[in-house]
């Protein structure tokens, strides 16, 4: 602790700062990190918009799971936008994470396939079409997008699914999706 008027805590190796963080009940880190999110706010209301990413990690950690996607789905298309699609695809991720806390019914189905296909085209601009994650990634979406009305990532899930199938010279799967995209 440096100062007697400061309450910042420093440390000098960031294994005692996990180590003190870690010695928290997990009930006590959920209001830190929720404080920590409303006073970053008030703090910097711009924050929202310049770092979502920032405010996100606070709010997953303090339990407020559809706040944190949200802002986790800005911070993605935020990093895609700026050819950091790894980082995309981590934040994407993390949205993911986050919108499996929620209720499912057709909104929620539809709003994972929409997530789904934006992970999937950052996993490929990161990892490749052919990565194992890019095809689970349009795979998943191909499944979601049988179940509800969205033809139009319908389409974007069954083209990335082809793709990662047809690059990877999975030729049989490749022409079994390109069957379902022209009956689609």
């Amino acid at each position: 602790r440096r100062g007697a008027i400061s309450d910042a805590w420093y440390f000098r190796h960031a294994l005692v700062r996990d180590a003190a963080y870690e010695s928290l009940l997990k009930s006590q880190r959920t209001k830190l990190h929720a404080r920590c999110a409303t006073v970053l706010e008030v703090l910097d209301p711009e924050l929202r918009e310049r770092e979502p990413e920032h405010l996100a990690w606070h709010l997953a950690n303090a339990g407020q799971a559809a706040q944190s996607r949200d802002l986790w789905i800005k911070a993605a298309k935020k990093a895609r936008a700026n050819w950091a699609n790894a980082e995309a695809a981590d934040y994407f991720h993390l949205a993911l994470s986050q919108h499996r806390l929620a209720e499912v019914d057709d909104q929620h189905r539809k709003t994972r396939l929409s997530l789904l296909v934006d992970f999937g085209q950052s996993l490929r601009y990161a990892k490749g079409s052919s990565s194992p994650e890019t095809r689970a990634a349009f795979a998943e979406a191909a499944e979601i997008a049988k179940t509800v009305d969205a033809p139009h990532q319908q389409l974007a899930a069954l083209y990335g699914l082809f793709i990662a199938h047809f690059t990877a010279a999975n030729l049989k799967e490749s022409d079994d999706v390109c069957t379902q995209l022209e009956s689609a």
